[in-house]
């Protein structure tokens, strides 16, 4: 497992609210699984969409607690990872830790 980010950080606050926020990878090696934990703070209305090699793999729906949100691939693979936070709200929203995997 490739752990990508461990520490967590939030993305903007009320008053300086990120609408939108994308992460991405360099090329990685023989990875089919990706696993994000995250949220958002409270009223907000936000989602986490993965993308691989460019092609959108899931839109995911984020709560306000701190969840895993697992991405899985149909085969092993090897590329770039694109990840995009987007929200109607304004409001912080929440990265815990990031992990790849093969599995």
């Amino acid at each position: 497992m490739q752990i990508l980010l461990t520490k967590a950080f939030n993305l903007g606050s009320g008053s300086n609210a990120a609408k939108t926020v994308t992460i991405s990878t360099d090329e990685l090696v023989n990875f089919n699984k990706i696993v994000i934990n995250a949220s958002t703070a409270s009223k907000a209305s936000a989602t986490i969409e993965v993308l691989v090699n460019g092609v959108s793999i899931a839109n995911k729906t984020l709560t306000t607690s701190a969840t895993d949100y697992t991405f899985d691939l149909s085969e092993i693979t090897t590329g770039t990872i694109e990840i995009k936070f987007t929200q109607t709200t304004s409001k912080a929203l929440y990265i815990k830790s990031i992990a790849v995997a093969e599995v």
